[in-house]
């Protein structure tokens, strides 16, 4: 029985573990740099720490009022911000919601993904978030009961960026940390103490410049596609700013990182309040005078209550866009530009071949009072080129049917029986909506392959036939000329899954459909 309490004191103390949030500035920037707000006086102040004690002022609860309590109820959050320099760089523990005083855009991007990546068994992952730039960003978290690699989470190195990942630490790094994981930050379990954080904080860099990863089969596939120079990186954001101006390219705003699912939340910025991030409502609130003011410029989430969720993400790194630049092909995916790899672009460009003329009427634009010119709404295309012919079928919108394991899909927009084309259309203007076109597609043609019974009904009651067998999928595009290069990459993939389920090339065609004044 240990009898002095002070030695029990440190033993108990080591054994505890902390759960500390980090993140590592840019080179060259200092705290006063990176300051949100003044900070005061610090009041740890040594050779290798710095500390800040961020006092808030009291928040009555919102449930004294609510149960009619007599006695007042406030809460105070406090928060601290210790710095702590190593070999020429400073690290920022944030603990409460100090991080909230910290100008995002000094912080080193992809820190936290990084150490992680160099510090986990490839073999050993517990969950991921991957997401696949495009227009309408996909972004999932995919969690194993039992550890595995990345493969057996379904991951595309063709496709898929991985943002965030949990796994066992390697051997030699488990008595600094455990279940480290993060983005721009990194969280991180450990049982260091104040004093040992130089140290930890030595490891942590070690492990950020490392390019263990590259080792490690499982992992080597991870985010392998080629950064863009900084040269060029300089050259896109000037290519981005046009392109946020005059409008004139595919650009579009999608969430930083996955929230929890148990909250509806809105995107705020500036005035502006929207429950989708959608580019068209919040551009023109956007200071498109300089990058660094799009960097600087944050989406606040709000919670139903109109409170501020503790989440504010950098406009930049929610935009999705891409550009050629000297024969190159260049996307921006959470705030990173990157090079796409010429293999890549040599096979998508085997999609040309699917292009075919518009063989359906034009769609229309109009002017509304406003003297703004506004496109044909895609039911109202439909409708009207499904009267045109007595050999077509309008089975847009209403006309789908509950298939088991699909749930409700759409046999397609518009059915030409003569020739047994199903086509499918969307709206170029709106291109969140491409890759659900072609999904439409291909579900739509694998259900009618599988000959499913309530696919058949439906079609035979709608077309008054039965379903015929060698079928023709063709996609339209309104008000559109050119495809975004993820678009395109995702044709590709539609297209070769309707070739795995038997249809020839002459089968499967996309086609641009243009506008007339109305």
């Amino acid at each position: 029985m240990i009898k002095n309490k002070k030695v029990y004191k440190i033993m108990a103390d080591r054994e505890k573990s902390y759960i500390l949030s980090v993140r590592l500035l840019k080179k060259g920037v200092s705290i006063d740099d990176i300051k949100d707000a003044d900070f005061g006086e610090a009041i740890i102040d040594e050779k290798s720490l710095k500390g800040y004690l961020l006092r808030s002022k009291p928040n009555l609860v919102w449930w004294q009022k609510y149960l009619g309590l007599d006695t007042e109820i406030s809460n105070y959050n406090h928060s601290f911000i210790l710095f702590v320099f190593v070999e020429g760089r400073c690290f920022a523990y944030t603990f409460g919601f100090g991080h909230n005083k910290l100008k995002p855009e000094y912080i080193e991007e992809n820190f936290g993904f990084l150490v992680t990546l160099n510090s986990v068994d490839g073999s050993r992952l517990k969950s991921l978030e991957l997401y696949s730039p495009a227009s309408n960003t996909k972004q999932r978290k995919i969690v194993s009961s039992i550890l595995t690699d990345i493969y057996d989470y379904g991951f595309n190195d063709q496709q898929d960026l991985i943002n965030k990942l949990v796994g066992v630490v390697k051997p030699e790094y488990s008595e600094l940390f455990k279940n480290p994981t993060g983005a721009d930050s990194l969280k991180i379990t450990t049982k260091k103490s104040k004093d040992e954080l130089i140290s930890l904080s030595k490891t942590l860099l070690e492990r950020f410049l490392s390019e263990d990863y590259k080792n490690d089969e499982n992992l080597k596939s991870i985010n392998s596609i080629q950064k863009a120079s900084k040269t060029v990186v300089e050259v896109l954001d000037n290519l981005l700013l046009k392109g946020l101006k005059d409008r004139s390219q595919d650009i579009f705003l999608s969430d930083y990182e996955i929230l929890g699912s148990d909250e509806i939340y809105t995107y705020k910025l500036k005035s502006i309040e929207k429950p989708d991030l959608c580019l068209e409502d919040f551009i023109d609130t956007i200071d498109l005078s300089d990058i660094s003011k799009l960097k600087s410029q944050q989406i606040t989430l709000l919670k139903p209550d109109k409170k501020e969720f503790n989440k504010k993400w950098s406009v930049y790194k929610c935009l999705s866009a891409d550009f050629e630049y000297e024969g190159n092909h260049y996307f921006l995916a959470k705030g990173v530009w990157y090079q796409i790899e010429k293999e890549l672009l040599d096979s998508i460009k085997n999609i040309e071949k699917y292009e075919i003329k518009n063989p359906l009427p034009n769609a229309l634009v109009r002017k509304d009072k406003d003297k703004k010119e506004r496109n044909e709404l895609e039911g109202d295309y439909n409708k009207r080129v499904a009267a045109t012919s007595n050999d077509y079928c309008l089975f847009d919108k209403n006309l789908a049917t509950q298939v088991h394991g699909k749930g409700r899909i759409e046999i397609c927009d518009i059915h030409d029986k003569a020739n047994n084309i199903f086509y499918h259309i969307k709206n170029g203007n709106n291109s969140s909506t491409l890759s659900h076109l072609w999904n439409q597609g291909v579900v739509s043609e694998q259900v009618a392959n599988l000959g499913d019974r309530s696919y058949c009904d439906t079609y035979k009651k709608v077309a008054k036939q039965e379903l015929q067998g060698n079928r023709k999928v063709y996609y339209g595009i309104i008000s559109k000329s050119k495809l975004p290069i993820f678009s395109r990459l995702a044709l590709y993939n539609a297209i070769n899954i309707l070739k795995q389920t038997g249809m020839e090339d002459r089968s499967i065609g996309y086609f641009f459909i243009s506008t007339d004044m109305k």
